[in-house]
């Protein structure tokens, strides 16, 4: 998100969605008004904050943070994340690594709440058909259509405490003949606080070159104003067409939307 022309690639994929004022701003055609996007500040690349940083930059309630791949919250992190949630912040978290458990385990007060990777690079996951803003949003209706794992495992949980989460989808890789881990949640939202979790730190990754079928799930049509459109053929396997960005660009719709509430609510005489 934070892509800048400066790279070597340009503006990554994720970047020219938020970047682009006909999706996020104050033109007559923006699906979503706002005044302005400002990205990590101007920090390009990876952005690893330690604790101290974090909290810094989480006490000026920014209205949306979006963890990704690479990223690795400690235990003081963790609690940080917390008490932003508990501000009325809004967390959009995709991570398959080791702290992905912490952070759920933390939000969740639940240290039973476990976690395994599963499936390979190029799996392929339902969506439901639940009526809410992540699914059903400013940028498009994916009910009951799928997305995308890039390039490496999935993190999958168990013991997520189900009266606390709306379930977007479960381990079961579509691409594949045989179901399995129908048991796990690999993508939730949690049903009180603006929290929502997606087990694939790469959710968010995309790439010019959309022939390989394993990575870079993650699309916007460069020729109309960057609108987030499927990735077509899709999977390791079977293939699909998988609507991350779209999930993705009506997540930040909905963030946005809750942060603004949050603003409106602290006005109040």
């Amino acid at each position: 998100f934070g892509g800048s022309p400066s790279n070597a690639l340009g503006y990554s994929q994720s970047a020219k969605l938020v970047k682009t004022a006909a999706n996020f701003g104050l033109l007559e055609n923006s699906i979503v008004k706002v005044e302005s996007v400002s990205v990590n500040n101007g920090v390009v690349g990876n952005y690893m904050p330690t604790a101290a940083q974090l909290k810094t930059a989480l006490d000026v309630m920014p209205s949306v943070v979006v963890l990704g791949v690479y990223y690795v919250p400690d235990a003081a992190s963790c609690q940080h994340f917390i008490d932003y949630l508990a501000k009325g912040g809004v967390l959009l978290a995709f991570l398959e690594f080791d702290g992905a458990e912490l952070i759920n385990r933390t939000i969740f007060g639940n240290q039973s709440i476990t976690s395994t990777t599963i499936n390979n690079g190029g799996a392929v996951y339902s969506l439901p058909y639940n009526n809410d803003e992540i699914l059903n949003g400013s940028f498009g209706d994916i009910r009951g259509k799928q997305w995308g794992e890039d390039a490496t495992p999935t993190r999958a949980f168990s013991n997520i405490p189900a009266g606390s989460v709306i379930a977007y989808s479960t381990g079961d890789d579509k691409t594949q003949s045989t179901t399995a881990n129908t048991d796990k949640l690999t993508m939730f939202r949690h049903t009180s606080l603006n929290y929502l979790y997606c087990g694939d730190g790469g959710f968010n990754s995309g790439f010019s070159d959309f022939v390989y079928k394993l990575a870079y799930p993650f699309r916007v049509d460069e020729s109309n104003n960057n609108k987030p459109i499927p990735r077509a053929t899709y999977g390791r396997g079977t293939t699909y067409d998988v609507y991350n960005s779209v999930l993705t660009a009506n997540a930040i719709a909905w963030g946005l939307r809750k942060a603004q509430e949050r603003e409106d609510a602290s006005k109040l005489p």
